[in-house]
């Protein structure tokens, strides 16, 4: 089992957030139950800022790189820092590179958990949003954390790393319950757009996937779980 980790920030050594994310990776690669575990920041992701269509989906040799390894992980988990109550620039950049991603769903069959860290707020405007990212890619959501850390001691970042480490175990067993009315809503406006006569590049990429025949989420969802 492979989880796969983007963290949108370079954090200053002893930094609160930069305790709180080095303690659960290493609570995670001790974890014999993953065989990897990817973790991408700003600092080792060479991503540009997108300002047209063409550039998303033009060929661009990270992006290929990045894409591979989050269709081969199993879990997925979005962390970005709040910043004037959204994300930050650099989770932007990352998510605007899969852009794409948002009108074809590549990743149904994938779980995984919106987290945001803030210094007192703000954390629900940045989980909303991720949340409906991951939903636009395909990927069935846990309920988002959410993460405040000004004036915290370390007792209390270890409990959040517990809960995290919690909730990483339900979506390891699939044992967790989500609303998938959402995601269904998502899947069959692509379909339906799809079933139109004009191709376009999308539907080329849409027609590839193993689901492309299903007609709603919760079919391609166990149809995609019955592969494992």
């Amino acid at each position: 089992m492979k989880i796969f980790i983007y963290y949108g920030n370079k954090t200053e050594e002893f930094s609160s957030s930069k305790i709180f994310v080095d303690r659960l990776l290493e609570s995670l690669k001790s974890d014999s139950r993953f065989s990897e575990v990817i973790f991408r920041t700003p600092s080792n992701t060479d991503f540009s800022h997108i300002s047209n269509w063409r550039q998303v989906i033009e060929f661009n040799e990270e992006r290929q790189k990045i894409s591979k390894e989050m269709m081969e992980s199993d879990i997925i988990l979005l962390i970005s820092p709040v910043f004037i109550h959204n994300v930050s620039s650099y989770m932007k950049v990352f998510l605007d590179n899969f852009a794409l991603w948002t009108h074809v769903m590549p990743l149904v069959g994938k779980v995984g958990v919106p987290i945001s860290i803030s210094s007192t707020n703000g954390n629900e405007f940045v989980n909303d949003y991720l949340t409906k990212i991951m939903n636009y890619w395909g990927i069935l959501t846990h309920k988002s954390i959410s993460i405040t850390l000004a004036n915290k001691k370390n007792e209390v970042i270890e409990s959040y790393v517990r809960y995290v480490l919690h909730v990483v175990d339900a979506l390891t067993c699939r044992n967790f319950s989500a609303d998938t009315s959402t995601l269904n809503l998502f899947f069959e406006n692509n379909v339906n757009n799809f079933k139109l006569d004009h191709e376009n590049y999308e539907k080329s990429i849409f027609n590839e996937l193993p689901y492309s025949k299903c007609e709603t989420f919760d079919q391609a969802y166990k149809l995609m779980k019955n592969k494992e």
